[in-house]
């Protein structure tokens, strides 16, 4: 099992979404690690010590951002953890895709990937 990315909006809250990702452009996909990243990766007391609030949280489960102010969060965590990638990885004993994952996450919420 996979740990999956997906960005929407939502004309009020009580429409349902339009999916935005898809067809995400080469080499971006919807992968936000497997399943077990949920603990090592993003539960670990690395990103919580760096002060993320949103991305942690998908060590229980979804993180749903809604609004330009929860996506500017999403996309600071996410730029947050692609600085400081070396040392979290050293950390959480992580390394292969962490910074694809991050990326998709980016690309996803339709921030501009680097």
């Amino acid at each position: 099992m996979s740990l999956n990315v997906s960005a929407y909006r939502r004309e009020d809250p009580e429409s349902p979404p339009t999916f935005l990702d898809e067809g995400m452009a080469p080499p971006f996909n919807e992968l936000a690690g497997p399943e077990t990243a949920r603990q090592l990766f993003w539960g670990s007391l690395a990103l919580e010590r760096r002060g993320l609030r949103l991305l942690p949280l998908l060590h229980h489960g979804e993180v749903w951002a809604e609004g330009a102010a929860e996506l500017d969060a999403l996309e600071s965590e996410a730029r947050q953890i692609l600085a400081g990638l070396d040392a979290i990885c050293r950390e959480t004993k992580s390394r292969p895709g962490v910074e694809y994952w991050i990326q998709n996450i980016l690309e996803a919420s339709g921030s501009r990937v680097e």
